[in-house]
């Protein structure tokens, strides 16, 4: 997590595509609420022309850095 706050500019974002660690790399994140923003938790969502995200073979998780 230090790397990628040191590597990522404001308004950057790092994205994971991830299965079995979706937890660590989610608890990673949210422990740093402060520097980064969630924009995918690897929930189900709908896109905005109406289509689905049910992927069961990984999770896609995305968070975006924050202004220092």
């Amino acid at each position: 997590m230090e790397e990628l706050t040191r590597t990522v500019r404001p308004g950057g974002a790092v994205l994971s595509v991830t299965c079995a660690a979706a937890p660590r790399v989610a608890e990673a994140f949210g422990h740093r609420q402060a520097e980064w923003r969630c924009l995918r938790d690897g929930d189900f969502f709908f896109t905005e022309d109406g289509y689905a995200s049910n992927n069961v073979d990984a999770s896609l998780l995305s968070w975006e850095r924050l202004e220092a």
